[in-house]
């Protein structure tokens, strides 16, 4: 009779096994919180209101940031300032074409969300469409 050397077993060590389990749940515990407090959005709505700012900012991102002055009649002392981010390039683009014209009321649609991306910008609210209003 031939000696056969035993077979390796095909079973892992109840130890790896756990191991890989405890693993695989903390990545996917992580997986799911980086994507709800990053790339979910919270709400999304409009605001209106004219006198925009524009700017790029940023070191190593550059981001568009901007304000509007809400409201569009003149109300002297009741207006207040919305800040916003644009990861967009068109929307950039229409702001910055809304931002030439004088007192032009305009809506901006943004999404918001819990935290911020330095690639996104500064702010929780990122617009994603603009548009001028009739007045």
């Amino acid at each position: 009779m031939e000696n056969k050397a035993p077979a390796a077993s095909s079973t892992k060590s109840p130890v790896r096994k756990w191991i890989f389990r405890i693993s695989s749940v903390i990545v996917l515990f992580l997986a799911f919180y980086i994507y709800w407090m990053y790339f979910n959005a919270y709400s999304e709505g409009s605001r209106v209101g004219r006198d925009l700012k524009i700017s790029t900012k940023g070191n190593i991102f550059k981001t568009c940031e901007g304000y509007l002055t809400e409201g569009c009649r003149d109300l002297i002392g009741n207006s207040s300032v919305f800040t916003f981010s644009v990861a967009d390039e068109t929307v950039e683009q229409k702001l910055l074409d809304l931002q030439l014209k004088p007192k032009a009321c305009m809506e901006l649609k943004y999404r918001e969300y819990r935290r911020t991306l330095p690639w996104r910008g500064d702010s929780k609210y990122v617009i994603y469409d603009a548009v001028q209003l009739q007045e």
